[in-house]
């Protein structure tokens, strides 16, 4: 589960790997070139210097 600031979820599995990569974030893959080419609504968030964004992850395994 993660706080709605972190409502993407990136998942990455390296072809012939036995591992993957997990990734809760707060914005669209490439969202930066994205919205530099005028797409709206990425989820990028510009930060005023000393501004800050925080968000929670849990993560939790289970057997299947």
């Amino acid at each position: 589960t993660a706080s709605d600031e972190l409502g993407k979820l990136v998942i990455f599995t390296p072809p012939g790997e036995d591992f993957l990569c997990v990734e809760p974030v707060s914005h669209d893959t490439d969202a930066f070139n994205r919205a530099a080419a005028g797409e709206a609504d990425t989820g990028m968030r510009g930060l005023a210097p000393g501004e800050d964004l925080s968000g929670y992850v849990r993560f939790r395994p289970a057997e299947y």
